[in-house]
């Protein structure tokens, strides 16, 4: 059965920090985005290293234009992927970039097995009602994770209720 599947373009940036409430404050001020689903306490049940974790998450989403941005406050629990790196005062790290999945849950898996093949292991892997979300590992190359998305209708319901906020240029302040 072929089930809704995420928009298949690059879709997000996903940032870690320490401060969710700083971090909406600087994208406020810098992009123009005063609309987010916040979204605190999300228990997340994942997969690593293969071994079931759970971990507790603080999220904030928004969208501008067509791009997502999530914030992440990692809570509790098996957090040690979302670890922070301390750059000067900037309130956010940038962690991985999105990458929306089309075609049904069999193409999702393929997608992972051919990244791995290329050397960018799966670092975690959550399925669940919403649809599937892995992080793969291509720091050696990018600097940062890749993150593979595949919904259901739940999960497609979830991202059409994140706010839309419109797209400005302002100056950085």
């Amino acid at each position: 059965m072929t089930m809704a599947s995420f928009d298949p373009a690059f879709i997000q940036l996903g940032y870690v920090t320490a401060d969710i409430d700083s971090a909406i404050a600087y994208f406020t001020r810098t992009a123009g985005i005063s609309e987010w689903l916040r979204w605190p306490d999300v228990a997340v049940e994942k997969v690593v290293d293969g071994t079931v974790t759970r971990s507790k998450l603080d999220l904030a989403m928004a969208w501008r234009g067509s791009t997502m941005l999530e914030l992440i406050r990692p809570v509790s629990g098996a957090i040690g992927i979302y670890n922070l790196r301390v750059t000067g005062n900037s309130p956010v790290n940038l962690h991985h970039i999105g990458h929306g999945v089309p075609g049904d849950e069999a193409a999702f898996e393929r997608n992972l097995e051919t990244m791995a093949a290329a050397g960018h292991p799966v670092a975690l892997v959550t399925r669940n009602e919403f649809g599937n979300y892995a992080l793969v590992d291509s720091r050696a190359t990018t600097g940062l994770y890749t993150e593979y998305l595949w919904g259901r209708t739940k999960g497609n319901a979830l991202f059409e209720s994140i706010p839309r906020n419109q797209i400005f240029y302002q100056a950085i302040a």
